[in-house]
């Protein structure tokens, strides 16, 4: 409804500038759900080191909201297709407050997932019957910006204050040497985290710079189409098969890699069934999600479609390497990757537009794909067949 009512012009201007939010809320976030829900999972019985860890991570999230906002207000100067809709940028910017005021990871230390549910339901439902109604009476776009980003940081804010209160958080705010050698700690994990979003978010962000917000519509409706895609097939092997893997290395070095083969073959199998579809009838699928005045993202979506194939390669292959203790490996081979995504639309999207960005996506997941392969293949199998099942994992690692 909302791509339909902004058309893509206005659609590609808030999906850029929902980009730009979602990729520095995880440079806020830094890692913290990995790194501080293993924290308090160790002292969760210790108020005091609650508090600590608690006032920690909120004083970071605080110096980092304010250093990315100066980062940002240089760059919406810099840029003309940024300056021309400042307002609307500065005020989705705004909705990182949101990843600054909930801490999730306090609640998934203590073992209480249901309370992070809650919010993610209570944020999103608000927000989406918010903008319904902004929609219903014909309102701006900064209007629609103002509804996504206005009821999310609230609820984050009540969250905040009630985490607080129940908990008895002392809170004080560390100085900036302090929270600096605080973020140091972190730098692994947080570098796991954005590895993933920045290979996403790079295509959208350089068709901003170099194209026109029409293109970023058109664009944005196709990787929306290929996300949905990924997160149905992979969202069920996200659950489960990374605890699975672990477990299965340790009983059996040749078992844990049996099921990843018939994982990754089985999964790829769908994946390929189900792109195969949407690259036949891309057009009739464009024309049901959006309707009409799309046809342009018809093109984008055939070479984006089989983005999800990659993706889910080498997310399987990230897993597997996480679970033998090859985290480095995993952030390595992603970086490079968005690199080559980076290289690529500043070569090609200058000149082709959206298609540009779109094959620099795609090639740069491919990369990846070969990268994790070849690692595998010269790297792990041979330590498989050498090594005794009982200490693999040691001479892995």
């Amino acid at each position: 409804m909302l791509v339909r009512y902004l058309g893509p012009g206005h659609y590609g201007i808030f999906n850029l500038a929902q980009t730009w939010g979602v990729y520095f809320s995880v440079i806020i976030a830094y890692g913290f759900e990995l790194s501080a829900t293993k924290q308090i999972a160790l002292h969760r019985d210790d108020a005091c080191r609650v508090s600590e860890i608690y006032a920690k991570v909120l004083s970071a999230k605080v110096y980092l909201f304010f250093s990315l906002l100066a980062v940002f207000l240089l760059l919406i100067l810099s840029s003309d297709n940024l300056r021309q809709y400042y307002l609307v940028y500065i005020l989705m910017y705004l909705w990182t407050l949101s990843t600054v005021f909930f801490q999730g990871w306090l609640y998934l230390g203590i073992e209480d997932p249901a309370r992070v549910s809650i919010f993610n339901f209570l944020s999103r439902a608000i927000a989406f019957l918010l903008l319904l109604f902004f929609i219903y009476l014909k309102l701006s776009l900064l209007a629609l910006v103002f509804a996504y980003v206005f009821p999310q940081v609230i609820v984050a804010y009540v969250f905040h204050v009630k985490t607080v209160n129940d908990f008895g958080i002392d809170f004080r705010l560390y100085s900036l040497r302090h929270t600096i050698l605080f973020l140091k700690q972190s730098f692994s994990l947080f570098l796991s985290t954005i590895a993933g979003t920045l290979t996403i978010s790079l295509s959208t962000i350089a068709l901003g710079f170099l194209s026109n917000e029409e293109s970023v519509g058109y664009f944005s409706v196709s990787t929306k189409i290929v996300s949905l895609i990924f997160g149905l097939v992979l969202y069920p092997f996200q659950i489960v098969l990374l605890p699975i893997i672990v477990r299965k290395l340790k009983e059996s070095t040749s078992r844990g890699l049996d099921f990843f083969y018939k994982v990754l073959a089985g999964s790829s199998l769908i994946m390929a069934t189900v792109i195969a579809v949407i690259y036949i009838f891309a057009a009739d699928i464009i024309a049901v999600f959006v309707g009409s005045g799309f046809d342009l993202a018809v093109y984008s979506l055939k070479i984006l479609c089989w983005v999800p194939l990659f993706s889910l390669a080498d997310t399987l292959f990230g897993y597997l390497f996480i679970a033998l203790e090859k985290r480095r490996v995993y952030i390595s081979v992603v970086l490079i990757g968005s690199f080559l995504c980076l290289i690529l639309n500043l070569s090609l999207t200058p000149r082709y537009n959206l298609i540009g960005s779109s094959y620099s996506w795609l090639c740069a997941e491919i990369c990846c794909f070969v990268c994790f392969v070849l690692y595998f293949a010269i790297k792990v199998l041979p330590s498989v067949k050498s090594v005794p099942p009982t200490t693999f994992n040691a001479t892995l690692k």
